[in-house]
């Protein structure tokens, strides 16, 4: 599910919550709501709170990591792209073809992914990218050293475009992960009782429930951010283009 998709479930079930507290601290008799019977409830909505309060910074703290990791990985491997460019040009005109299929991998990457109407699709399938560096290096394998120089940069080039490589398939790995569902809706469910707690030991004028609904609104944006991070090729919070642009750039050159 998109973002706002959670977004606008999460909210729906917390106000859902709300009216059904307005609903029964209407209902129940005083006696249920008298100070030994709130001290439970009170009790009750703050172990519930600290287990929504502990699982929402897991997630977010997680899902922040994994897309500062993948926008790293986006940056090394604009720099690696460079430094294999670079090592291409030293080897000589015989890799020209090389250089020209790297460069224009890289243009179709960045073409696909960042401008596409289904982004993430096409960066969970990226495997096109590797599949380009596939041939790139049997490419390498192929060239004819003429002279000692060439001989030594051969199998420095062969690395250069294995380690690209590696990161490319690790870049991909890093994609597929995604937030449990299971934790998403354990996660709504504790936040809908909670907020029935919540209104269930309030006075109900428009004060209180607009305070209720726009803590439920925050709470709600809270789970926004976590389903946009843990999906960083897509939505409104983003991995940038950026590093792989400079170094379609600096291979212009």
């Amino acid at each position: 599910m998109s973002s706002l998709v959670i977004f606008g479930i999460t909210f729906a079930c917390i106000s859902i919550g709300i009216l059904l507290g307005g609903i029964l601290r209407n209902r129940l008799p005083d006696h249920h709501l008298r100070d030994d019977s709130k001290e439970t409830i009170k009790l009750a909505a703050g172990l519930i709170a600290t287990l929504v309060a502990l699982v929402l910074g897991l997630l977010v703290g997680s899902t922040k990591s994994t897309f500062d990791s993948i926008n790293n990985d986006l940056v090394q491997n604009g720099a690696k792209i460079i430094a294999l460019d670079r090592a291409l040009v030293r080897y000589g005109p015989e890799t020209q073809e090389i250089r020209v299929q790297l460069r224009d991998g890289l243009a179709n990457a960045v073409q696909r992914i960042w401008s596409d109407s289904n982004m993430e699709k096409n960066a969970r399938d990226g495997s096109r990218m590797p599949a380009r560096l596939d041939k790139l290096i049997a490419g390498i394998g192929e060239l004819n050293p003429g002279s000692d120089k060439q001989r030594q940069l051969q199998p420095q080039l062969l690395q250069m475009a294995s380690d690209l490589l590696q990161a490319n398939w690790l870049l991909v790995e890093e994609t597929q992960e995604a937030v449990p569902p299971a934790f998403l809706v354990v996660l709504v469910f504790w936040l809908s009782i909670l907020f029935m707690s919540f209104s269930l030991l309030a006075q109900h004028n428009l004060t209180s429930t607009l305070a209720l609904l726009i803590s439920g609104a925050s709470i709600s944006a809270a789970l926004f951010l976590v389903i946009e991070m843990s999906h960083p090729f897509e939505g409104i919070i983003k991995v940038s283009a950026a590093p792989l642009l400079k170094a379609l750039a600096v291979m212009a050159k």
